[in-house]
């Protein structure tokens, strides 16, 4: 691809992209294709194994080693329990788990865990709703035939996510500040030499300079136009929740432009030799179908704090609700089509695996916000899903109890 400006260096362009997927979203009709069932037998099964695993894993993390070799090997143990569990309680192929845990993913997530807890101001749910984003390019990596890598883009765009997202969503700020704040964000991105205004400001803006030191903006100008697109959307978002009323095209647009766009920008951050039209399509979709599981897992925070979502739109119907959480796997389905764009050797994997995921992490979602759905919806749900809700919910409780112990074992930060 070569130099062009940063509005013209996105093919298809994002307009031509929101007003295609609003059409699939439209036309993804409501039957859910959940297969395959989950009877009671097997959940206790797979449970057996995810709580041994947690038990083995935990343990040994409660008593970490303090050497090199030690922590080596304790890793290596994980990695190996990580194998087992994905076997027997997800049905995941050796080939499958090579990928996902072999090429360097686990070990990038706790170099990034690690980084970040040296950042200013951030929190553990914070820098866990960032390494989601490092998940999301290491796949992409993996689908364009590059290893996992942490590379300064990678982080730096990755801690955007905590320091400009959740400011942007923090209802006591006023909307006044908000748009102050976009608007000096945006002339950041653009390559303007503007001064931050405050040490949030400052954090940001020093991100952006991480991205730039690797990223020529004259090289690859589709980076800083997936980046200006990005915030674009935000502001959109923004806007959204000072209508009184607005409509269901207007939040269905808004959410195919920011999920989109978010997910853009990841790919054009790693893509070494660009990426043809359909596997932009394949990555805008992608990023539809996340922001609709976040949208779901995210119901409770989003109601509380004014945010506008097609889920917070339904949230007082669960038949409605219901409908559009099918039909978000429905969409999920239908963006899978484009999976074929990435040819790279050995993925198909992980191809595999990201089929399979779509149903999954609607029901993960759903589970995250249960008390909107009604139980027999849930129960549904339960029934293709590895592990039933109750479980979950006990798994949780100890996981969070336990966090303390990844962070003394070293491998949290």
């Amino acid at each position: 691809m070569g130099v062009d400006s940063p509005k013209s260096a996105i093919d298809p362009p994002v307009a031509r992209l929101v007003e295609e997927f609003s059409r699939v979203w439209n036309g993804a009709g409501e039957d859910a294709d959940l297969s395959p069932l989950v009877d009671d037998a097997d959940h206790a099964i797979r449970e057996s194994h995810l709580d041994l695993f947690l038990s083995q894993s935990l343990g040994e993390l409660r008593h970490p080693p303090s050497t090199f070799d030690g922590k080596s090997a304790l890793e290596e143990r994980v990695l190996f329990g990580l194998d087992r569990l994905g076997q027997a309680a997800f049905g995941l192929s050796p080939a499958q788990l090579e990928i996902l845990c072999r090429r360097g993913m686990p070990q990038s997530l706790v170099q990034f865990a690690q980084m970040a807890r040296g950042q200013e101001s951030l929190s553990d749910d914070e820098i866990f709703q960032a390494s989601r984003n490092v998940v999301v390019m290491h796949v992409l990596q993996l689908l364009l035939g590059q290893s996992c890598l942490l590379t300064p883009s990678v982080f730096a765009y990755s801690m955007l996510y905590p320091y400009s997202d959740n400011y942007l969503d923090d209802p006591k700020i006023p909307a006044a500040s908000k748009r102050a704040f976009n608007a000096l964000f945006g002339r950041r991105l653009a390559g303007e030499n503007v001064s931050p205004a405050n040490g949030h400001e400052k954090r940001i803006f020093s991100m952006v300079a991480t991205i730039e030191s690797e990223k020529y903006r004259a090289r690859t100008p589709q980076v800083f136009a997936s980046l200006l697109a990005i915030q674009r959307a935000q502001v959109k978002s923004l806007e959204l929740q000072t209508k009184r009323q607005p409509s269901v095209d207007d939040v269905l647009t808004v959410t195919i432009d920011k999920g989109g766009t978010s997910v853009l920008a990841d790919a054009y951050l790693i893509a070494e030799n660009g990426l043809t039209p359909r596997q932009v399509r394949f990555i805008f979709g992608l990023g539809i179908f996340l922001q609709l599981v976040d949208d779901i897992q995210d119901l409770k925070q989003d109601l509380k704090s004014g945010n506008v979502t097609l889920f917070c739109l339904a949230a007082k119907d669960p038949i409605a609700l219901e409908s559009l959480a099918n039909r978000a796997i429905a969409f999920g389905k239908h963006v899978m089509d484009y999976l074929e764009a990435f040819t790279a050797q050995g993925i198909e994997p992980l191809k595999e695996v990201i089929r399979m995921s779509v149903a999954q992490l609607i029901i993960g979602a759903a589970y995250q916000s249960h008390r909107y759905f009604r139980r027999e919806y849930l129960s549904r749900l339960e029934a293709h899903f590895p592990f039933r809700l109750a479980h979950l919910e006990k798994v949780t409780a100890t996981l969070r109890k336990q966090k303390l112990s990844l962070k003394n074992a070293g491998l949290y930060g």
